[in-house]
C-alpha cells in the first residue's frame, strides 16, 4: 500500500506543470533521483492506494489549474479507508 502510494505520488509530481508548487517539487525529485528509474507498482484501482495529480498552465493566458486526489485502502479490503480531492 505504501509503496504504490509513494510511487504514484512521485510519478505524478514529476510530471506536474503547476508553476508554484509542482515544477519546483518536480525538479527537486528529479535531482534527488539522479537519473534513477522508479520501481513500477501494480496499481489495481480497486485494491491499491494511490495519489493522482493533474495540472495545466497557459503562459499565453496566464491561467492554469490543478487537481489532486489521494485514496488509501486497507490491504485486506476493497473499500477505501480515506479519500481526498483538492481542486485549485
Amino acid at each position: 500500500q505504501v509503496g504504490s502510494f509513494v510511487w504514484s505520488h512521485m510519478t505524478n509530481a514529476m510530471d506536474s506543470t503547476e508553476p508554484v508548487h509542482g515544477l519546483p517539487q518536480a525538479e527537486m525529485m528529479k535531482d534527488a533521483l539522479n537519473g534513477m528509474k522508479l520501481r513500477e507498482f501494480n496499481l489495481n484501482r480497486l485494491k491499491f492506494s494511490r495519489a493522482w495529480e493533474g495540472s495545466f498552465y497557459s503562459d499565453v493566458l496566464r491561467f492554469g489549474g490543478s487537481a489532486q486526489s489521494h485514496i488509501i485502502f486497507h490491504p485486506s479490503s476493497f473499500f477505501p479507508r480515506s479519500a481526498m480531492l483538492n481542486l485549485t
